[in-house]
């Protein structure tokens, strides 16, 4: 029954890393080939670098990010700025765009084009910014690769060694 259950656990921890990993390289494809935001499907995911929407989405989370058709007042989106992307809420729409603002800065930001937001932010995973970040380093990457290459030989490396001692016996 251990081995059983170990071994699902083994698959689903596989199948998830693949996804990372298939997920990583497809960013790091993109962003190779020039796109500052890429997205697979429609969403992407972004690690905040600064405090200027605390306390709601802190410094080190991440955020993921779903293209909409249209944004409202109120909602918190990944844009990309002259020299960087950020994410913050919208203060107010306009008829070209939208005038952002953190949530802990005083002032608002200038006005964003429509065209330069990314996505609406669905989803903020507390923290979780320095495990993307790793997993994004090449070291990160050949240590996730290997840890998926154990999960998925373990279970049957124990099962060999179970046979061969009841063959012993």
């Amino acid at each position: 029954m251990i081995m059983k259950l170990g071994r699902i656990l083994g698959i689903i921890f596989t199948v998830l890393m693949v996804l990372v990993i298939a997920f990583n390289i497809a960013t790091m494809v993109m962003r190779h080939n020039g796109n500052q935001f890429p997205t697979v499907g429609g969403y992407g995911e972004a690690v905040v670098m600064t405090g200027s929407m605390e306390p709601k989405i802190m410094t080190n989370d991440m955020v993921i990010i779903h293209k909409q058709v249209t944004y409202q007042k109120g909602d918190i989106i990944a844009v990309k700025g002259t020299h960087y992307s950020f994410t913050h809420r919208i203060y107010a729409v306009t008829k070209t765009g939208y005038i952002t603002k953190g949530d802990a800065n005083n002032a608002v930001d200038s006005e964003t084009l429509k065209k330069n937001v990314f996505g609406k932010v669905i989803l903020i995973v507390p923290g979780f910014g320095k495990v993307i970040n790793w997993l994004k380093s090449p070291v990160g990457m050949i240590i996730a690769t290997l840890i998926v290459i154990a999960a998925w030989e373990i279970p049957g490396f124990l099962q060999r060694r179970k046979r061969l001692a009841e063959y012993k016996k």
